[in-house]
């Protein structure tokens, strides 16, 4: 007779720390600084950034203290430790990363920065800490959306209100407002 079906091999033991996939980040190929493939992604980088996620600081600090990982390494999606932090709210891990030289501006691939993350969930402080640190507030994602259209868009009015003080709402796409000024003074003169 006919040989008895194969069963499907069983599936890899799922890691209860590992990102679940977001709505909000699908793969472009070509539009933003390729992130790693999930194979390609060291191990200690994807706890890094995990640690960063969970907000745990002890190992988040003995990892920079370590030079154990570059500060800005991509994880899956792009993310770095500073855009989980920022996202998930963990103040003193944001802290840590900026005082350890953290790239503000390193996206993920749907281009979100840090600061869209932090807008997006209603994390004021972790907002103001990093204009402090010089994170454009009219940097845009892969949906032309700006942190304060994310914030405005999930009500957060408080986040807004410090946003709008950093936002030049007449900046064509990526602008940063200054770029306009200079262009005024040397038409001027």
């Amino acid at each position: 007779g006919a040989p008895p079906p194969r069963a499907p091999p069983p599936a890899p033991p799922r890691d209860s720390r590992a990102r679940p996939p977001t709505l909000l980040e699908p793969r472009r190929v070509g539009a933003m600084a390729a992130a790693p493939d999930a194979e390609d992604v060291p191990e200690d980088v994807v706890d890094f950034v995990l640690g960063a996620r969970y907000g745990d600081l002890e190992d988040v600090q003995a990892a920079i203290d370590a030079g154990a990982v570059p500060v800005d390494a991509r994880s899956h999606g792009g993310a770095t430790a500073l855009l989980m932090s920022c996202g998930n709210g963990h103040l003193d891990v944001v802290r840590a990363l900026l005082k350890a030289r953290a790239d503000t501006e390193v996206p993920n691939e749907a281009g979100n920065r840090p600061l869209h993350w932090a807008a997006l969930n209603g994390h004021k402080e972790i907002c103001q800490e990093l204009l402090q640190a010089r994170a454009s507030a009219n940097s845009q994602n892969e949906f032309g959306r700006s942190p304060f259209d994310e914030a405005f868009g999930r009500k957060h009015h408080e986040v807004c209100e410090v946003l709008a003080k950093h936002t030049d709402f007449g900046a064509e796409e990526g602008g940063d407002g200054e770029a306009d000024e200079a262009d005024d003074t040397a038409e001027a003169g």
